[in-house]
Formats: C-alpha cells, structure tokens, sequence
C-alpha cells in the first residue's frame, strides 16, 4: 500500500509485508510503526479537508491481512481508534483488509474492501442527521462503536491464488435478467443484469447434512475453514459447472469432487 508521490523531495507513506507503516521523507525511511500482525495492505490519509478535520482529527487509517482497521493521529502516529473488522462484520467470507476510504462529511463513514472482493460501509453510532452538540462529541475517538452493513459482494479466491476460479455460468430460462454462477469459493451466486449487482449467495453445502459425499463440514455439520497449508476447501464445496431446469425451479451443480447437487426454488429462499 502506498498514499504520497514517488519523488525525492515528497513525503510518503508505505504499508509493508510485515505489518509497518513505513513514513517515508524523500528517499529514505525517517520512521516505520508495527501496526499489523500481518501485511499492510490499505492506506487512507485525510487530504487536509475542513469537513474532515472538524470530525477525524488529522487521520491515517491502516487496514490489514490481521483483518484490523487502525485509525492514526496523522500528527504523531499515535492510535485513536483499533476495529476488530472481523467482528463486526462476522458474514464476510474473507475479512482480510485490501482498501479503506472515510467519506467526506460529517457522517464519518467508513468504506471497507475485503479480500472477499466485497465493500462494507461502517458508520458509528453518532452517525446522525442532527448536529452533534459538541466538537469532542462529534470526533473519532477511542470509545467510538461501528456497526457493519454489507453493499457489495462477488466471488473470490480462497488460497489467494490464480488457481481458484469461477467455473460455472448460466442464464435463467424463464427469467433472463437473472443468471447463476459457482466457483471454487464454495458458493453459488445469483445476479441480476439490469440491476448489476448480486442478489443472493450461499455455500454449496447449505442444507446439506455431514456424509461420504460432503467432506467440506465437521461432524456437527458446521462449513469447515480452508485447509491451513494450501487455503483450498475440500473438493466437495468446489463447483464447477452450473445449469438451470426450462421453468427455473430448479439447478444444479457439478462438484469438483465428482457429486452433483439439485437444488429447488433458489430465487425465493430468504438466504
């Protein structure tokens, strides 16, 4: 991650491998700060506006693989606020931090993309439409409580590699806005065109009880995390090929690990 202009007389700031923020002053490092016990991955630096300065102080804010969120005193690096994302937003399928970006006005949104190629939107509790009654009110502080609300959402790669890849497309036979995809995310995604966006997800497993033929849930029939060494799930939750009956009820979908799965009426299940 970087935020600043690559020249000597210029003052930039780096996110590195190792989780630092690396303040850079011309051509060599003056600073760096452990932030992430992982990658930096995201920086967002305040671009000295009013509208900003009134409500987030001077602000860096740092997002990283460690799924955090930093928001930094740009004067001294000092922390004003720590968000553990991945527990405020506990749907997302891969939390990990890739961008970050505060909006521009009082409401001190806070837009989020993950790995999980999806963009939450933060908004804090004094997110309000009424004026706050005092500046120490209406800053970003410590104390300050977000709440996660998902806007986009799409398939993504579990190991974090080009290996995984969306397989399966097909289009609705009855309703041709609507179309289906599967990938080796472990999903099946139903999309709309003239809308351009994502109508519903959810695994390939979904209602589907531990057996021989489902190695991608425990014993309790819970989803099973990606393998540790590889980031793959098992072969049973990958699809590979969709298709969709003449009357739209039902679909069904080829597994990577050789199974086929039916489903029934997936466009009025309330997932």
């Amino acid at each position: 991650a970087l935020v600043g202009k690559l020249n000597k007389s210029s003052r930039n700031r780096i996110g590195a491998a190792d989780g630092k923020l690396q303040a850079w002053n011309g051509n060599s490092i003056s600073k760096a700060y452990k932030l992430h016990d992982g990658s930096l991955d995201a920086i967002w630096v305040d671009a000295n506006s009013k509208a900003l300065s009134v409500y987030l102080i001077s602000s860096i804010v740092t997002g990283g693989a460690d799924c955090v969120i930093n928001v930094l005193d740009k004067t001294n690096y000092s922390q004003i606020l720590k968000i553990s994302f991945d527990q405020i937003a506990k749907n997302s399928l891969c939390p990990k931090i890739r961008s970050v970006c505060y909006s521009n006005d009082s409401k001190r949104t806070l837009l989020v993309g993950t790995y999980g190629s999806e963009i939450y939107e933060l908004s804090s509790k004094y997110n309000s439409y009424k004026l706050f009654n005092t500046l120490r009110d209406s800053k970003v502080t410590s104390g300050t409580k977000y709440t996660a609300r998902e806007l986009v959402k799409g398939h993504y790669t579990p190991n974090q590699k080009w290996t995984n890849e969306v397989w399966g497309l097909c289009v609705f036979k009855q309703d041709n806005d609507k179309w289906a995809t599967c990938s080796d995310d472990g999903t099946l995604r139903i999309w709309s065109v003239s809308k351009r966006c994502q109508l519903k997800s959810f695994r390939l497993d979904t209602g589907i009880k531990k057996n021989t033929l489902n190695n991608s849930l425990d014993a309790n029939g819970e989803p099973l995390p990606p393998d540790p060494k590889t980031g793959d799930l098992d072969d049973s939750a990958k699809g590979r090929c969709v298709d969709i009956s003449p009357d739209d009820k039902y679909m069904a979908v080829g597994c990577k690990d050789g199974t086929l799965r039916v489903f029934f009426n997936l466009t009025t299940l309330n997932l």
